[in-house]
């Protein structure tokens, strides 16, 4: 079928470019960060990089990032994959209520950089009722 053609396309060009990326390549800064605070990412990360053994299923390495260098990670990977679409990625983020600090960050970072994030809206969800006076919202 062409829809499974050009989605299998779509799906190589965004791991070749996960994969040539200097901040996401396989043992590069960004590839570790995103291991170690995002897991689930390991799969997409590997992904990028068939031929590579060297850094699969491993978390991070030593200690916390910082925060910046979590948020140009996220960054660079929802730009590069935006950057492949015809049509915008849509996130929604649920229960923002009980986000953290660090989260409402980051999301805010997102929220106001550059034109490479032009692609994506973010839709997010809190419940009113059970924020108070002193929360962010």
């Amino acid at each position: 079928k062409k829809s499974d053609k050009e989605g299998n396309e779509l799906q190589s060009k965004i791991l070749n470019d996960i994969g040539s990326s200097d901040l996401l390549a396989a043992n590069a800064d960004g590839d570790r960060v995103l291991r170690g605070t995002f897991p689930v990412l390991a799969a997409l990360l590997d992904a990028s990089r068939p031929n590579d053994t060297s850094n699969k299923s491993e978390e991070g390495g030593g200690g916390a990032p910082s925060m910046n260098a979590v948020k140009e990670s996220v960054h660079e990977l929802l730009s590069i994959i935006s950057g492949q679409l015809k049509r915008p990625l849509i996130l929604f983020l649920d229960d923002l209520q009980w986000a953290d600090a660090p989260s409402l960050d980051l999301l805010s970072f997102l929220l106001s950089t550059d034109a490479q994030m032009k692609n994506v809206m973010f839709i997010c969800a809190y419940r009113s009722n059970e924020v108070g006076q002193d929360h962010p919202f």
